[in-house]
């Protein structure tokens, strides 16, 4: 599945780098609608695995996220979106370990993510400007449905839930995109995501204070729809 997503990815990169790169710059306008193919890498802040600044980059996660974006009136733009990412780590050399934990815990779930956000163009006016670079922040919310497996035996301190969590979820970001051609264009999101719940790798302790956050950093592919105008002939009604 990988492999075939990467396929795809690679395809569309070459075939607008190379079939339309000379084109001419086309307009952000209101009205355009695309679909986005995103894959890039997901880092989980939980109590296994440890915070954002106990991460390596071998704890990097693969991504995949499918959207579509409508571009709305005053640099406003809505995009709603299907996510997935897996995860796995444990809780060796996180603060975990000092409490006991040694390494001994080990977690993998998969999370499924859907819902929607709004998006705000600072740089490239989707109404007036016609360069091809596109600065935009975005907020918004969903939920997340997340099965887990959790390796390690709890003790008092430490509390494991393997039933499917569902959890709403806040996002917030900012991202780039350059418009390739009229159909196409690349581009790259920095997100971070707020889950209301602690059990979404399946591991919670008691001296947990917040709940599970994620940050992400990917890579979009954006096809955008032609649009079609459509012109009727005018009549000229005083004249026979």
């Amino acid at each position: 599945m990988r492999k075939i997503i990467l396929y795809i990815l690679l395809t569309i990169w070459i075939s607008s780098a190379f079939g339309q790169s000379g084109e001419s710059d086309y307009k952000f306008s209101i009205g355009d609608k695309s679909l986005i193919i995103t894959s890039g890498f997901s880092l989980p802040s939980f109590d296994i695995g440890g915070k954002l600044w106990e991460k390596q980059p071998g704890d990097l996660s693969p991504t995949v996220n499918f959207g579509f974006r409508y571009l709305l009136p005053a640099n406003f733009g809505i995009k709603l979106f299907g996510e997935f990412t897996t995860y796995a780590d444990d809780d060796k050399g996180t603060k975990n370990d000092t409490r006991g934990g040694g390494g001994k815990y080990k977690f993998s779930n998969q999370i499924y993510r859907g819902g929607a956000r709004l998006e705000y163009h600072i740089l490239g006016n989707v109404t007036d400007w016609e360069a091809r670079h596109n600065v935009y922040v975005f907020g918004g919310g969903g939920v997340a449905y997340a099965t887990s497996t959790v390796v390690g035996d709890p003790d008092k301190d430490h509390f494991v839930n393997t039933t499917p969590v569902t959890t709403p979820l806040l996002l917030t970001g900012i991202g780039y995109q350059y418009r390739l051609s009229r159909n196409f264009a690349v581009g790259l999101d920095l997100s971070y995501e707020y889950y209301f719940s602690d059990y979404v790798e399946g591991f919670t302790t008691s001296w947990s204070k917040s709940n599970d956050v994620g940050y992400g950093a990917m890579f979009t592919f954006s096809y955008y729809f032609t649009r079609i105008y459509f012109q009727t002939k005018k009549c000229r009604c005083d004249v026979d």
